[in-house]
């Protein structure tokens, strides 16, 4: 990115005072994408980047080569800038977050969480269960954590796979069928959930507020 900064006080502090612009169109557009930006309204945020690409070259076309050099750089950057933030913006799909949902930091999953906080609590659940079975063992303490219920982060297991396992521990098994039974179950319901609309939508706003916080310094 250029040394030009997208943002309404240092446009109008920088730009060259012989090119009048009727009606601040670039200072106005710029306005809006200092008030945009700091939100999650992403139509907004494209339309107010769109106003910046238009303004900026409509306000190009009418500048002297020579006389307004530098500001013309200043432009084409905000062009450059404006186009490249709706690139990004657009390729925020979410399915990179939905692909990596069993290694995501806390930070990002507490933030998925307030978006939907019953969903994301129970599948936040479910990934912690695949992770603690990934010996392929269990143990009392996971038994008591996830499978029993009641429990404080109980998955949702149906009641012939907790009975599968209830059984297998009274014959003291905590490495035979029912506990790989339960992982697939669990790991078929986490491919299912990555499914749902919920899933999509809030990964995909995730994805967006994540690549916006570096457009926020343009």
């Amino acid at each position: 990115m250029a040394d030009a900064k997208m943002n309404a006080v240092w446009w109008k502090k920088n730009k060259a005072l012989t090119l009048l612009d009727k009606g601040d169109t670039v200072l106005n557009a710029l306005k809006s994408w200092d008030i945009a930006k700091t939100g999650n309204d992403f139509d907004k945020i494209d339309k107010t980047l769109d106003s910046i690409i238009k303004a900026a070259v409509a306000l190009k076309s009418k500048a002297n080569k020579t006389l307004h050099k530098e500001t013309i750089g200043y432009l084409e950057t905000y062009i450059a800038n404006a186009k490249e933030a709706q690139g990004i913006l657009k390729r925020a799909d979410g399915k990179s977050l939905l692909k990596n949902l069993h290694n995501l930091p806390s930070t990002i999953m507490n933030q998925l969480k307030g978006l939907d906080k019953l969903f994301w609590v129970s599948f936040e659940e479910n990934l912690e269960f695949i992770d603690v079975m990934k010996s392929g063992k269990g143990t009392p303490k996971i038994y008591d954590t996830y499978v029993k219920k009641g429990a404080k982060k109980q998955v949702n297991l149906p009641n012939k796979g907790v009975k599968a396992i209830e059984e297998a521990i009274q014959a003291n098994d905590w490495n035979g069928p029912a506990w790989k039974e339960a992982v697939k179950e669990i790991k078929s319901l986490i491919i299912n959930n990555s499914k749902d609309s919920t899933a999509v939508n809030g990964c995909i706003k995730m994805e967006k507020l994540m690549q916006l916080e570096a457009l926020q310094k343009m």
